[in-house]
């Protein structure tokens, strides 16, 4: 097709010239006629290939660097995905160590409720006289006393669970920890009949 409209271009001009040169010659009407006959031609094929001329006579575009079509495909693609939501860590506030031992008391109160103690108290937060939990089980009255460490428990403990038994007359005294007791302690909890819940789960 590109072929086949140069040529009736080129014929085009070359008639065009041959008409102006012979235009006052003694051929003129056949000079006349084969210029209207080409120009009727070309009129034709201008007219039903038009898309064609448009791009045959268009200007070429500019080709775009590569570079610079990779950079404008990630700013479609960043639109498109939309702004990244930054994950936002909710910083929780570490209990004091009063608040922590408050919340082993209620852990240890249901652990004993579990285990079959009824009528489960927590003493008050300060003066406790050494004990944290008072409660009952088969008619015997227990205190306990709670201990929330990372270190090993101390023979104070025994000595004030000890204390408070005779303090609120119970029948047995325990201590409760999610640690273990120093050896010293153990063995003074053994003389004193003071029972031990060690390496609790908390």
């Amino acid at each position: 097709m590109e072929k086949i409209i140069k040529v009736l271009v080129g014929a085009y001009i070359v008639i065009s010239i041959i008409a102006l040169v012979m235009c006052y010659g003694f051929n003129q009407k056949f000079v006349g006629f084969l210029f209207l006959l080409f120009n009727g031609v070309l009129t034709f094929y201008v007219f039903r290939y038009r898309e064609f001329f448009k791009e045959f006579f268009k200007e070429p575009e500019e080709e775009i660097p590569e570079e610079e079509i990779e950079e404008i495909e990630e700013i479609e693609e960043e639109i498109e995905e939309g702004p990244e939501e930054e994950e936002i860590e909710e910083e929780v506030p570490e209990l004091s160590t009063k608040a922590k031992g408050i919340a082993f008391e209620f852990h240890c109160a249901s652990e004993l409720a579990l285990q079959g103690f009824k009528n489960i108290d927590t003493t008050p937060v300060s003066g406790d006289h050494g004990a944290d939990i008072i409660c009952y089980r088969n008619g015997y009255k227990y205190v306990v006393q709670c201990k929330c460490y990372t270190g090993n428990v101390s023979n104070k403990a025994v000595q004030e669970i000890y204390t408070a038994r005779g303090y609120y007359e119970a029948d047995v005294a325990m201590i409760m920890t999610n640690s273990r007791l120093t050896k010293q302690a153990k063995e003074e909890a053994e003389q004193l009949d003071i029972k031990v819940m060690e390496n609790m789960e908390y």
